[in-house]
C-alpha cells in the first residue's frame, strides 16, 4: 500500500506540473492577437486530439502478470453540435462585441464597424447592425486498437486510433433589422457594379466568401481525421498500479478547405506530428477481485510540423477585418486599371506551424463485477500558430481606394475599415511589408471537457464483447475555440 502511495503521488506531480506549465503558458497573452475578431481563419480542435475517448473502459486494456500477447478493438459513433455561437461569432466579428455583433455604414461619417463603400456599396450608407452566428455539426466514428507485446516486454504496447468525421460548418451572417440585404449579398463575393463608379464593378471574390443561406456555405465535408499511432511501455505493471510513458506519431491524414470561403468545414489539421506521453493509474479500493475503484491520469505533449497554406492578411494600421477593403488595381505603367476587393490581393500562401499541442485528463473508473462507470474531466491546449509569409505582394501593383471612386491613380493610404482618408498627393502602393502576419495567426486556444461514460462487458466469451453510453460537453475558455456536447455509443471486444 505503501509502495502504490507513494508511486501515484510521484505521477500526480508529474502531472500537475505539466498542466500547471501548460496552463501558464497558455494563459499567457504576450503573443496573442489582440482583439480575438475577424480572424481570417478557424482550426477547430481536431478529433484525434481527444485522448479521454481513447482511456474509456480501461479494464479492456489492463492485463498485467501475462505472458501473451493481448488486444482491445472498439469503434465510437457519436454525434456533436456546437453551442453558445453567438458568443463565438465574435471570433468573426469586425467588432469587439462579446455577441458577434457588429455594424455597417457610412465611410464618411465614423458612425459603424465596416464602411459599406468597401463592398461599392454607397458611401453614405446608413448604418445596420448585423450578427454571425457560426454553427458546427458533427458525426464522428472513432476507431481504435490496441495490442499488447508483453512476450518481447512486460507493459510494452502498441495503439491505433483513426477519426471518421462529418462536418457541417455555417457562419450563418444576418442582419438584425430586417433590412441591408445588400450587404449580405456583397459579402457573398459575386462580381456587382461600384456606387459612384459608372461602368466599374468589383470582380468576383476568390477567397473569403460569406454565405448568409443554408446552401450558400460550403456546407459539410466528410474524411478521415489525423490518424494515431502509439508505442507505449507501463514501466510500473502490476494489478494495483501502472505508470507508464509512450512515443506518438500523428498522421497527416486530414484535409486542407479551400479560401474561398471564410469558414469552410474542415477535418482534422492535416499535418505531421511527433509526442510524448505519460499515464498510470492506482486502484484506490477493491473487494472481491471484482469491484474496484481505480484513478487513471494521463498527459501529453506534441509538435505539429509546418506546412503551406493560404491565408488573408489585414493591413496593418487598417484595423481588423481591413483584407476586405476596397482597392484600386494599377496596370504597370502606374495607370488605373481597376477596382478590387482586397481580399484577392491580400490571400498569400504562408508558411503555417503549431509549436505545442497538449491535453491532460483525469478518469475515474468504478468497475462492479461486469458493469463499469467512467468520468472525468480533459483539458486540451494549442499554442499560437506560427506564420512564415512564402508569397508576395506585386510592387506598385494595389493601393486603398477608400471613398475616392475616380479611375486615376488617386489613393487614400490613411483609410481604414471604416472610415475615409484623405486623398494622397502621389500614388501609395501596398506592400508585402504593410501585411499583419501576426493577427492573421491562428489565436491558441484552451478547451475543458467534462465526459460520463457507462459500460457493460460479458466476460464469460473467449473474445469478451462490451458496449456502452457517454456523453461529454467541452467549453472553451475564451472565445477561440468551439463549445459543444455531444453524445457516443462504444462496442468492441478485447482478448487476453
Amino acid at each position: 500500500m505503501k509502495n502504490r502511495i507513494v508511486s501515484f503521488s510521484l505521477f500526480t506531480y508529474i502531472f500537475c506540473t505539466h498542466a500547471a506549465d501548460s496552463l501558464i503558458s497558455s494563459s499567457s497573452s504576450a503573443n496573442q492577437p489582440d482583439p480575438v475578431m475577424a480572424q481570417p481563419a478557424f482550426i477547430d480542435r481536431p478529433e484525434s486530439a481527444r485522448q479521454y475517448r481513447y482511456m474509456l473502459f480501461p479494464n479492456a486494456r489492463k492485463h498485467p502478470g501475462i505472458d501473451n500477447f493481448w488486444f482491445d478493438l472498439w469503434v465510437m459513433p457519436g454525434g456533436y453540435g456546437s453551442f453558445n455561437n453567438s458568443e463565438f461569432g465574435r471570433y468573426f466579428s469586425f467588432a469587439d462585441s462579446r455577441d458577434g455583433e457588429f455594424t455597417v455604414g457610412s465611410i464618411t461619417t465614423p458612425n459603424s464597424d465596416f464602411a459599406a463603400a468597401q463592398l461599392g456599396l454607397s458611401p453614405t450608407f446608413p448604418s445596420r447592425p448585423f450578427r454571425f452566428k457560426p454553427i458546427v455539426h458533427k458525426f464522428v466514428l472513432n476507431t481504435g486498437l490496441t495490442i499488447g507485446l508483453d512476450p518481447i516486454l512486460d507493459g510494452l504496447y502498441l495503439a491505433g486510433y483513426v477519426p471518421i468525421e462529418w462536418v457541417r460548418y455555417r457562419l450563418k451572417f444576418k442582419t438584425l433589422d430586417e433590412q441591408g440585404g445588400e450587404v449580405i449579398q456583397a459579402f457573398k463575393g459575386g462580381a456587382h457594379s461600384i456606387d459612384g463608379a459608372p461602368g466599374q464593378t468589383i470582380p468576383p471574390w476568390e477567397h473569403g466568401r460569406i454565405g448568409s443561406k443554408k446552401n450558400a456555405d460550403p456546407c459539410s465535408e466528410w474524411g478521415v481525421s489525423d490518424a494515431i499511432a502509439d508505442l507505449g511501455w507501463h514501466i510500473v505493471n502490476n494489478e494495483h498500479e501502472q505508470f507508464g510513458v509512450r512515443l506518438r506519431i500523428i498522421f497527416p491524414s486530414g484535409d486542407t478547405p479551400s479560401t474561398l470561403f471564410w469558414f469552410p468545414p474542415r477535418i482534422g489539421m492535416n499535418r505531421w506530428g511527433v509526442g510524448v506521453g505519460f499515464d498510470g493509474n492506482v486502484v484506490v479500493w477493491e473487494k472481491d477481485a471484482i469491484n474496484e475503484i481505480a484513478i487513471y491520469l494521463d498527459t501529453y505533449y506534441s509538435f505539429l510540423f509546418p506546412r503551406i497554406e493560404r491565408r488573408s492578411f489585414d493591413l496593418c494600421n487598417h484595423g481588423r477585418g481591413s483584407r476586405y477593403m476596397l482597392l484600386k488595381e494599377f496596370n504597370d505603367d502606374g495607370t488605373f486599371n481597376s477596382f478590387v476587393n482586397g481580399i484577392n490581393a491580400l490571400t498569400l500562401q504562408a508558411d503555417s506551424g503549431f509549436h505545442w499541442q497538449v491535453e491532460g485528463t483525469v478518469l475515474i473508473n468504478m468497475t462492479f463485477d461486469e458493469w463499469s462507470i467512467d468520468f472525468g474531466y480533459n483539458i486540451y491546449g494549442r499554442g499560437q500558430e506560427s506564420l512564415c509569409l512564402v508569397g508576395s505582394i506585386p510592387e506598385n501593383r494595389f493601393g486603398i481606394a477608400g471613398s475616392n471612386r475616380a479611375t486615376d491613380a488617386t489613393t487614400q493610404s490613411t483609410a481604414v475599415l471604416a472610415f475615409q482618408g484623405a486623398d494622397d498627393p502621389a500614388p501609395v502602393f501596398i506592400t508585402t511589408h504593410d501585411l499583419n502576419i501576426h493577427n492573421a495567426a491562428t489565436p491558441r486556444t484552451v478547451q475543458h471537457t467534462f465526459f460520463l461514460y457507462a459500460n457493460r462487458v460479458w466476460e464469460d466469451h473467449d473474445f469478451p464483447p462490451y458496449v456502452g453510453f457517454g456523453a461529454e460537453v467541452s467549453f472553451s475558455s475564451d472565445h477561440t475555440g468551439l463549445d459543444q456536447g455531444g453524445i457516443f455509443v462504444r462496442g468492441g471486444v478485447f482478448y487476453s
